[in-house]
């Protein structure tokens, strides 16, 4: 549901700040799909845990992104620091 929303109220709303906005459908996709695919594993495998450090990764960069356009679109802020990468 959230990712409907954000699919159907914020990308087309961010299109004229960020002309790649076909990237967040993307990763929402694919966060989505290895969602899917981790519930399916042992939780304390390797294979578990690489997928959720790689779904964090994805998921923190997009929410950077995202955070960043939000910010400029409804109050002309400017983010210049990316938190993710400490």
């Amino acid at each position: 549901m959230h990712s409907e929303a954000e699919e159907q109220l914020v990308y087309p709303r961010l299109r004229p700040f960020y002309s790649n906005t076909q990237e967040f459908y993307d990763e929402q996709a694919e966060m989505e799909t290895g969602l899917a695919e981790i519930k399916t594993l042992n939780p304390i495998s390797d294979e578990f845990k690489s997928k959720m450090n790689y779904l964090k990764g994805t998921f923190a960069d997009n929410l950077y992104i995202k955070k960043k356009l939000i910010c400029l679109l409804l109050f002309g802020i400017t983010v210049v620091s990316n938190s993710t990468s400490n």
